[in-house]
């Protein structure tokens, strides 16, 4: 005879309910520093572009983005000019000026807010009755300005990728298309869709940026050591596990090298020590704690892997000038 479960074994989960017994799985290393910098993408428009126009775009805190769907312009920044065509994109994630355009550069309008383009057109700055010469897809991303410096120095000032074989760079260039599609439609929800699609977008280009067998940028970078195997390993136990009082040995350990060479090649990867990472992230994450929730100065400073709140409270004043009890006020006040 075949022995049922009793009643408490099979006891059923009621509808929406949450196993509290379960913890999230926690996020790779790379996962969680995009969580962490709470990105907003705003798109300004998907337009056509007519005749001979220019745009020049002043320095701003947000990485812009231009994507050409179709035809042909220019980019001018840094000094240099640059060829664009359908299917190029450029990512400027420090928000560097820059002139964009088809024609003579002499003639730039200045465009303070890219959402002014239709304004614009409507004035007469940009033509509208010549034939088409580009259709563009542009906008911005907002970080949180507590963890935008991880990203930004890991980066080159300027992204420019094409579209290749493989199925990031693929998903890289569709992402604009669907974009463009829900802004000309302006369906319910179109909105919501874009503003998911550009948050997906930036993580495709970053990744496609890094994973590409010569990458643009040859200087010391955070986001490089998320694609070396080993690194990425003490990586992630530093950022899933720094309310943990971990060593360098049990980093090194999880990367499956020694101190020393782990030690040796995070730094030349990145540029900072190990130890220094981890002190940076555990006070990166206590300014979101802090600011997100309602945990005590003592559970923060645990969560974080200090041990003693006093000590939590003075390194997290040497790097943010403020105790964290002022940091949370500030943070209140401007919510």
């Amino acid at each position: 005879m075949t022995q049922r479960p009793s009643p408490s074994s099979t006891a059923a989960v009621p509808s929406g309910a949450v196993d509290k017994a379960v913890p999230p799985l926690p996020l790779p290393a790379f996962d969680a520093l995009f969580q962490a910098l709470r990105i907003k993408g705003v798109v300004y428009y998907a337009q056509d572009f007519h005749g001979d126009w220019a745009m020049r775009f002043l320095h701003t805190v947000h990485a812009r983005i231009h994507v050409v769907l179709w035809g042909r312009c220019w980019l001018q920044i840094g000094g240099q000019t640059l060829a664009l065509r359908a299917n190029d994109l450029v990512l400027m994630p420090e928000g560097v000026e820059h002139v964009l355009g088809h024609g003579d550069p002499a003639q730039a309008a200045l465009a303070p807010d890219a959402r002014d383009i239709g304004r614009m057109i409507r004035a007469g700055t940009l033509p509208a009755d010549a034939e088409r010469s580009a259709r563009l897809i542009s906008g911005h991303f907002e970080f949180d300005p507590q963890v935008r410096g991880l990203l930004v120095k890991s980066l080159p000032t300027l992204i420019r990728t094409r579209a290749r074989t493989g199925a990031n760079r693929e998903l890289v260039h569709a992402l604009p298309s669907f974009m463009a599609a829900e802004l000309r439609n302006r369906r319910p929800g179109s909105a919501v869709i874009v503003e998911r699609l550009a948050e997906i977008f930036l993580v495709q280009v970053v990744r496609a940026h890094f994973e590409a067998a010569q990458p643009v940028a040859q200087t010391p970078s955070l986001m490089a050591a998320f694609f070396e195997p080993r690194l990425n390993a003490g990586l992630n136990l530093m950022h899933t596990r720094c309310h943990e009082p971990l060593t360098l040995a049990q980093i090194a350990s999880e990367a499956g090298m020694s101190r020393s060479a782990f030690a040796q090649r995070f730094k030349a990867t990145t540029g900072e020590m190990p130890m220094a990472h981890l002190a940076e992230w555990r006070l990166l994450k206590a300014t979101q704690l802090l600011a997100g929730s309602d945990q005590s100065i003592a559970q923060v400073a645990a969560a974080c892997g200090h041990r003693s709140t006093e000590g939590f409270s003075r390194a997290f004043k040497r790097r943010h000038g403020q105790s964290p009890a002022q940091w949370r006020a500030t943070a209140a006040a401007a919510a």
